[in-house]
């Protein structure tokens, strides 16, 4: 819980030599992520991040991404399950953009809707370095099917992508089939549970 977290994140604070820093699952709210994010600035080599299935709610997670926006070495960041919308989700980007040799992005069950994937593409757009995406388990419709797409085409070294349980069905998809077709790294891709129709599935 927050207690022992602030607890952890005091010692944390002293250091400054930190890599990696997994704290998921750990019933973290808003109340911890002053003490976590001094622990973040105070690692500005940490690569690793994962915060995952708390109960961050979204100025939680502003309080963390500004922290995390100090960072220039991220190469993993895990934020399923905290609640990352509305504005949590420009300050999000902010992070990627920052972040250059990102490989892994992990954003499922968020409840992102389009114009919060249109946010977060375009700030991944600007690096090349992704190899896994994550965002399963959103609001994701067609609308931000274009967008996916453009993070797909300039990220060539993309390896696994997940967009299962979300609301993706229409001709939209065609264009992310084709960009995913141009990308020989891809070694898996998870669709189930949306909503393809027998003309988007043409396009595979």
């Amino acid at each position: 819980g927050d207690k022992g977290v602030q607890v952890i994140c005091q010692a944390l604070a002293k250091l400054n030599t930190l890599k990696l820093l997994h704290l998921e699952n750990n019933r973290i709210t808003k109340e911890a992520t002053q003490t976590l994010a001094a622990a973040i600035v105070r690692n500005e080599l940490l690569e690793n991040v994962c915060f995952g299935e708390n109960n961050i709610d979204s100025i939680g997670v502003i309080t963390l991404a500004v922290a995390l926006g100090r960072l220039q070495h991220l190469k993993v960041l895990n934020l399923n399950h905290i609640k990352v919308t509305g504005k949590a989700t420009n300050h999000i980007a902010q992070v990627i953009v920052r972040n250059t040799k990102l490989e892994s992005l992990q954003l499922r069950g968020n409840s992102l809707k389009d114009k919060d994937v249109r946010m977060i593409s375009d700030a991944l757009k600007k690096i090349t370095t992704l190899r896994v995406l994550n965002l399963s388990d959103n609001n994701i419709t067609d609308i931000a099917a274009n967008d996916i797409a453009a993070v797909v085409n300039s990220n060539k070294q993309l390896e696994k992508l997940w967009l299962n349980n979300n609301y993706l069905n229409g001709p939209a998809l065609v264009t992310l089939f084709d960009s995913l077709k141009q990308h020989s790294a891809l070694k898996l891709l998870h669709l189930e549970n949306n909503r393809i129709t027998d003309e988007s599935a043409g396009g595979i």
